[in-house]
C-alpha cells in the first residue's frame, strides 16, 4: 500500500497569500522557509513604512501564483 502524501493546491496557496500575505509561505515551508523568514524580518523591522509590508504581501501573492500546479502536486512535506 502506498504512503499517504498530503495534497497541496495552487488555488489554496494563492488564497492564503491574498488573505495572509507572508504567512502563506508556511503552506510550503520546506522550500519557501527562507522567504517566510525574510518577509517576517522585513515586516517587523520596517512595519512603520507600510510600503514594505504591502510589498512583501504582493511578493507572496505573485510567488504563489506563478508556480505551476505541478510544484504543488509534487510537494512533499517530510
Amino acid at each position: 500500500m502506498g504512503e499517504y502524501k498530503p495534497k497541496r493546491s495552487k488555488s489554496v496557496a494563492v488564497i492564503l497569500a491574498v488573505f495572509f500575505g507572508n504567512w502563506s509561505w508556511l503552506y510550503t515551508f520546506r522550500t519557501d522557509g527562507w522567504k517566510f523568514w525574510l518577509g517576517l524580518g522585513l515586516n517587523i523591522v520596517l512595519w512603520w513604512t507600510l510600503i514594505v509590508p504591502l510589498g512583501v504581501s504582493i511578493w507572496a501573492i505573485v510567488d504563489q501564483a506563478v508556480k505551476p500546479q505541478e510544484y504543488y502536486d509534487n510537494y512533499f512535506d517530510y
